[in-house]
């Protein structure tokens, strides 16, 4: 029979073997093995406690990746992993005494790549003018710090990147992922216009998805340009229409007429580049016309257009004068004067005709005849005399204060009717001038006068071949005939023939030589009777004037009439 205690010592024994064993064994105290990278050097040393030192590794299960060791000494893993990998790897550890541990690690290779964002450009450019501002893109990897290399590829070298080398930085695996700023820029000016595709490359040797590629697309606009470079000529009275081209820049196009003017009854439509209308001016205008890109690019160009003066009437420019022609000319119209207007082809050549008695309207002068009509404003002008190069007219009831447009229509009221230019002249309530028996070169021109006294007309014997003339003496009654006293008291209609007196409202003051005549000495300041747009001027002549060819002068107003000239003897 077994001793009672044997047992209990034996267990004890065993016990206290299986104690020492362990207290003999190492640890491996490496709580996870690092992810390497592809490509780049890797060293990561397990380790390990208790036992007995010195210590030997060695893989008891799994496979390192190719390119990676295992030091049996130092438990170091070194190298350079060529490819991914993904996989438990089981280690042992022995100490001097032969005891062992062994622990089993997740091992993973990752691939690292390179990223880009955005992965395209666009740019649009002109050539000849400054660049288009530079565009950047992110340059970034998910771990680790990789070296690369970018280069730019596009035809006539149009296409530059910044930096060319360079690291990525490393991920700290922050909220950010850090990365590498880009620059892209591109010149037009080495690109033929048109639409260029080049390609930033972005390469690295320790990358698995490398190179990588960042798209770069350049539209490259011509410069722009006014592509006409004359226009053609037009005339007068007829249709014109020239369409202005431009290329290059960014359509659509803004036209403008920065220099010069066009023709009286042309346009430049500013969307369409059109030059168009009916010319009423001949002539040649000098013009700088401006075109306006999409972008706000402009070209300009300095083109003449030249208008032939055609068959249609044209009015000379200042050519609206007052009917007296005396000099300087009276530049201003008023109501009820009668105007002379000059100028080419109103009527055709050879023609020349008056308003007589059948041509009256209702007892009023015509406001057409031999197809001619005037309109001053908005209002159509009573006629006295057509013909090619002058018309005389009553200046219908236009308001004071402003100016009038004058337009002259041939064939007027007919489907082929044809308009002149306009003139634009200045109202005023009057415009007096006086008219007379002829006009001298130095301006001394004689009034037509008549002496009440004597019948006579007055002025130096034989100033006109077959007509008695004698000159006005101190104290006789004179009428002096004039036109543009403006409106009177009662008032008249534009060729209506006065069949009364009346009086201008506007008051007449003259003055013979140096003298002034009193109010009972100007008798009377009104219309003519039955001329429509004559006026006349009664007056009592001063018994004082001396001899000689004296000095007229009335004013009717703030209006001054030219000076006219009375023959006076005792």
């Amino acid at each position: 029979m077994p001793h009672p205690h044997r047992k209990t010592v034996l267990g004890a024994v065993f016990f206290a073997v299986v104690e020492i064993a362990h207290a003999q064994s190492p640890v491996i105290t490496t709580a996870e093995i690092p992810i390497a990278t592809a490509t780049l050097p890797y060293s990561y040393t397990l380790t390990a406690s208790g036992g007995v030192a010195p210590y030997t590794w060695r893989l008891d299960a799994g496979v390192l990746p190719a390119a990676l060791s295992l030091n049996p000494q130092t438990g170091a893993i070194t190298g350079v992993a060529a490819a991914g990998f993904n996989g438990n790897l089981t280690f042992r550890v022995t100490g001097a005494n032969t005891f062992f541990a062994t622990k089993t690690f997740l091992f993973i290779v990752r691939i690292e790549t390179l990223n880009v964002t955005p992965d395209s450009l666009s740019f649009d450019g002109q050539i000849g003018l400054p660049a288009p501002p530079a565009q950047t893109f992110e340059l970034f990897t998910l771990a680790v710090s990789v070296p690369f290399t970018a280069a730019a590829i596009s035809v006539g070298g149009w296409l530059t990147v910044t930096p060319t080398q360079g690291f990525t930085p490393a991920n700290p695996f922050t909220s950010r992922i850090p990365a590498v700023t880009m620059t892209v820029s591109v010149n037009p000016a080495a690109a033929s216009p048109g639409t260029h595709s080049g390609t930033i490359v972005i390469s690295s040797p320790n990358a698995g998805n490398s190179p990588r590629m960042v798209q770069v697309t350049l539209g490259a606009r011509a410069p722009l340009r006014i592509g006409s470079s004359s226009l053609p000529a037009g005339i007068a009275g007829n249709a014109y229409r020239f369409v202005l081209a431009a290329s290059g820049g960014s359509p659509p196009y803004t036209w403008l007429l920065r220099s010069g003017s066009l023709q009286e009854g042309l346009t430049l439509n500013s969307s369409s580049g059109v030059i168009g209308g009916t010319p009423l001016r001949w002539g040649s205008s000098v013009l700088t016309i401006q075109v306006t890109d999409n972008v706000q690019t402009t070209a300009a160009a300095t083109l003449t257009l030249t208008v032939a003066a055609g068959t249609g009437p044209q009015i000379n420019t200042g050519g609206v004068v007052g009917g007296g022609l005396g000099s300087p000319g009276v530049r201003l119209i008023s109501p009820n004067a009668i105007v002379s207007i000059f100028g080419e082809n109103f009527a055709a050549p050879g023609v020349e005709r008056a308003a007589g008695a059948p041509d009256l309207v209702n007892g009023r002068l015509p406001v057409r005849l031999a197809g001619i009509c005037v309109q001053v404003g908005s209002q159509p002008a009573s006629l006295f005399f057509v013909s090619a190069g002058q018309l005389n007219v009553q200046v219908p009831a236009v308001a004071a204060g402003g100016t009038a447009p004058v337009q002259v229509t041939r064939d007027c009221g007919a489907l082929n009717e044809v308009r002149s230019n306009t003139e634009m002249v200045a109202v005023r309530a009057a415009s007096p001038e006086f008219f007379y028996f002829v006009r001298n070169p130095d301006g001394r021109n004689p009034i037509v006068a008549v002496n009440v006294t004597t019948g006579l007309l007055v002025g130096a014997p034989g100033l006109i071949a077959g007509a008695t003339f004698a000159r006005a003496r101190p104290s006789d009654v004179v009428t002096l005939y004039a036109t543009g006293f403006g409106v009177t008291e009662p008032a008249f209609a534009a060729g209506e023939l006065p069949d009364r007196a009346g009086a201008a409202i506007e008051r007449a003051r003259v003055t013979i030589g140096n003298q002034e005549l009193s109010e009972r000495e100007v008798l009377y300041a009104g219309v003519a009777p039955l001329l429509a747009g004559v006026y006349q001027l009664n007056l009592q002549l001063p018994a004082s004037l001396p001899d000689g060819d004296l000095p007229v002068v009335v004013r009717l107003g703030a209006f001054v009439a030219p000076t006219g000239y009375l023959a006076v003897s005792r």
